[in-house]
């Protein structure tokens, strides 16, 4: 079996160990993007992550949540389309402070 674009890391390394199944994951430049975020705004103190309830949707989010640990300066938050109404989702868009910055992820 042969996969491609396969966003959950966790799910790779496990098939990876049948000789059967290989493959392509799909990693997506967080840090860049976290890097590049952090120079064009000095001022950054939180990173929140628009994302859904999609296998694309959670993959990215396991990608996301694992950059923590790289910059403890940062808090690292995710607001969760699949969960809220359009009105809700608005609310928690409108209601984010200065120094936080919106990644949409999918």
């Amino acid at each position: 079996m042969i996969y491609l674009g396969v966003n959950d890391l966790d799910l790779a390394q496990r098939a990876s160990k049948d000789p059967y199944i290989q493959g392509i994951v799909e990693v997506i430049p967080y840090e860049q993007n976290i890097n590049l975020m952090q120079s064009l705004f000095p001022d950054l103190k939180e990173v929140v992550a628009l994302t859904d309830n999609t296998p694309t949707g959670i993959g990215n989010e396991k990608q996301f949540r694992a950059l923590q640990e790289k910059y403890p300066k940062l808090r690292f938050s995710v607001i969760n389309s699949s969960v809220l109404t359009t009105q809700d989702l608005r609310q928690k868009l409108q209601e984010q402070k200065e120094g936080s910055i919106l990644l949409y992820l999918s």
